[in-house]
């Protein structure tokens, strides 16, 4: 699938965060996509942090939108890719939950003919949240769930792919 015009926009500026280019003027400290990935459970969990500062436990993630309401402090602190950050870095780094400070970056775009830019002035908000250990918790909980529904759901298709006679094969008149 290719990539739409309201992912690129996000890539491009994404890309120029932490850059003299930046059109927010925003350079978070730390590694830029920061690398995660670890076991649990059997499972393989990988995710990149658009920006992580190991020394100061400092994360942020970035995100684009055209609109405006798209991102509230409400949804920031109920948002579960920052979990599963919260997640990695406890089980890749040993960094409790709390100890986390996490930003996300709403930078709002606009259209400028056949693709999504900056407003300018750039309009943008940064809203801080936390994560604890009993979100991680309901997070690997959630992760479970969902497996076994996955599970589930196989196994009643192929139930049913069993228990359905096929239908006839075209025949040409």
């Amino acid at each position: 699938m290719p990539p739409t015009p309201e992912m690129l926009a996000g890539n491009e500026i994404g890309d120029k965060v932490g850059t003299e280019d930046c059109p927010i003027s925003l350079n978070p400290p730390g590694v830029k996509e920061y690398p995660m990935k670890a076991q649990w459970n059997d499972i393989t969990l990988i995710g990149y942090a658009d920006h992580y500062c190991p020394d100061t436990l400092t994360l942020h993630e970035n995100k684009t939108s055209y609109t405006k309401g798209r991102w509230t402090q409400g949804k920031v602190d109920k948002h579960d890719q920052l979990t599963m950050y919260a997640l990695l870095l406890q089980l890749q780094d040993g960094v409790e939950p709390e100890d986390i400070t996490m930003y996300l970056n709403f930078i709002e775009t606009r259209m400028v003919g056949v693709k999504y830019d900056v407003h300018q002035p750039p309009r943008w908000k940064q809203f801080e949240t936390k994560r604890t250990k009993q979100d991680v918790t309901n997070y690997q909980q959630h992760i479970l769930d969902t497996i076994e529904m996955m599970d589930e759901y196989i196994r009643l298709r192929k139930q049913r792919d069993l228990s359905t006679p096929r239908p006839p094969a075209f025949k040409a008149v």
